[in-house]
């Protein structure tokens, strides 16, 4: 079980521009995820992955992922019990921002079978099997731009709009595995194969933070 009391642990807020990333990666039917080397726009990206057969099997749920995978997580051993690799991922106190997207790909070198892909993106996060994803300690001590604290997670005043990355994201020219050259690394599904899901996503996220807020709340008040 972890106990909750991070001091660093950023507010997420959902990305447009991640939503593209994923977007442009899925679209290419390949894996794994591009490298920040060669594509810098995935520079400190990391991606939790959940697919299925059909688009329900496939729906995203970070809140039922978190639940089920945070309790396999010993933090004063930094180990797993069982797979927590996603969970590790989604509680990066780094972490500032996810977007999310899902797409149809046809069974290929990438994929045994096919299948909807459903990809989350978190940044900035530069995972270190090492280190933990958090430090325990008084909440907001050490927030990397001031003491502006919002329910025990670092916040930071929005002073200027951005500008989500467009469809010629870096990730556009990444060359193709040779079977989707061929065009048999991505298919045409009758249910709508490529979709949006910027609405659920950010509803969803809004409410694994929730439920991360309860938790530093109840460990701090015990």
């Amino acid at each position: 079980m972890v106990s909750f009391s991070i001091m660093q642990f950023r507010c997420q807020e959902y990305s447009d521009e991640l939503e593209v990333l994923a977007k442009n990666w899925l679209t290419n039917c390949t894996y794994p995820l591009p490298n920040g080397t060669d594509y810098p726009d995935y520079k400190d990206v990391v991606d939790v992955l959940k697919s299925g057969v059909n688009q329900a099997d496939a729906s995203f749920d970070l809140s039922a992922m978190y639940e089920s995978e945070k309790n396999a997580y010993n933090y004063e051993s930094n180990t797993c019990t069982s797979s927590c690799a996603n969970y590790r991922r989604m509680v990066w106190s780094t972490a500032s921002q996810v977007g999310c997207y899902r797409h149809f790909c046809a069974r290929s070198d990438h994929w045994s079978e096919s299948k909807y892909i459903m990809a989350c993106l978190y940044r900035p996060v530069v995972l270190d099997k090492n280190e933990r994803p958090y430090k325990n300690g008084t909440p907001c001590s050490e927030c990397p731009f001031g003491p502006d604290c919002n329910h025990n997670q670092c916040t930071q005043k929005q002073t200027t709009a951005t500008t989500p990355t467009t469809s010629n994201s870096t990730i556009s020219t990444m060359p193709t595995s040779p079977s989707s050259s061929t065009g048999s690394s991505k298919s045409t599904s009758p249910e709508q194969p490529t979709t949006s899901v910027s609405s659920q996503l950010r509803a969803i996220s809004h409410l694994i933070f929730a439920i991360v807020t309860l938790e530093l709340i109840i460990n701090l008040n015990r």
